[in-house]
């Protein structure tokens, strides 16, 4: 199998698609609230973590845990900038004399980097152990 057609890069695209699409339906709306921001931004970072891991064909030699925290970290890491990007850009879109995300809330995000990618390390952990408990590696004591 290519790394083209792995599991990871098609679940990588789909979710980007989704992405995509959630991000033209938020950009019509008028609002403050950076949780929307935050989770598209989130979605965005995963689908591209999953487009890149999809891509290595090395890392299919590491076990779920390993491919699941990795994929949890980048995730983590690519969401605080990916989410200041579209914050930045509904801005732009909208062209308020106010903008709907002032400059302190966007860099206030941006802050938040290192604990995203603390959490997604964490998150992806977790998954990891459950694929692996569900596939049955897990030894039992």
């Amino acid at each position: 199998m290519s790394a083209a057609h792995s599991p990871l890069s098609r679940a990588g695209r789909q979710l980007l698609l989704l992405a995509g699409l959630g991000s033209l339906w938020w950009m019509r709306w008028e609002d403050q609230d950076a949780s929307a921001a935050a989770l598209l931004g989130l979605l965005g970072a995963s689908a591209l973590a999953l487009l890149w891991l999809g891509a290595q064909p090395l890392l299919y030699r590491l076990g779920a845990c390993s491919r699941a925290t990795l994929l949890g970290i980048l995730a983590g890491v690519g969401a605080a900038p990916l989410s200041a990007v579209l914050m930045l850009f509904k801005n732009a879109w909208h062209g308020h004399l106010f903008p709907d995300y002032p400059l302190g809330m966007v860099l206030a995000l941006l802050e938040r980097a290192p604990a995203w990618a603390l959490a997604g390390a964490l998150a992806g952990l977790a998954l990891g152990l459950l694929a692996e408990l569900a596939l049955g590696r897990c030894r039992q004591a």
